[in-house]
């Protein structure tokens, strides 16, 4: 199969609030990540995998291609003067999701803090880090 991606970003009120990486496997979509620009890295907000390919290595596919894309437009938006040493990359995951919490580790992920009573369901959310030298 052939992987490709590609980044859009959503508009609202005329400007770009938030971004869509979309993995491709022959075109066609296969999983995406949401995610936000911050002035150290980014912040994921959402990732999916379409339902019939779950469970066959997608997720770290499209999240070790995201890592890789962030870093890319991490630099690219850096004036020469600036030179940093490194980047982050941002996420939560609800502390009952065990297998989404293994992956971000096994990418480098770290956890940071709770955020008790997060989700509608009550569950608490884990925040994640990966930091990145550059």
């Amino acid at each position: 199969m052939s992987n490709d991606y590609d980044s859009k970003p959503l508009w609202i009120d005329n400007h770009p609030k938030e971004f869509i990486f979309d993995l491709l496997e022959n075109k066609i979509r296969v999983g995406s990540v949401w995610y936000r620009p911050l002035d150290v890295g980014f912040e994921i907000d959402y990732i999916e995998i379409e339902i019939h390919l779950r469970k066959k290595g997608l997720g770290a596919k499209l999240l070790g291609e995201f890592i890789s894309f962030c870093g890319s437009e991490f630099k690219a938006r850096q004036n020469s003067s600036e030179k940093p040493l490194s980047y982050e990359i941002w996420l939560e995951v609800s502390v009952l999701n065990i297998p989404a919490i293994g992956l971000y580790c096994k990418l480098g992920f770290k956890p940071i803090h709770v955020r008790p009573q997060y989700y509608s369901d009550g569950s608490d959310a884990q925040v994640m880090q990966l930091k990145i030298k550059l």
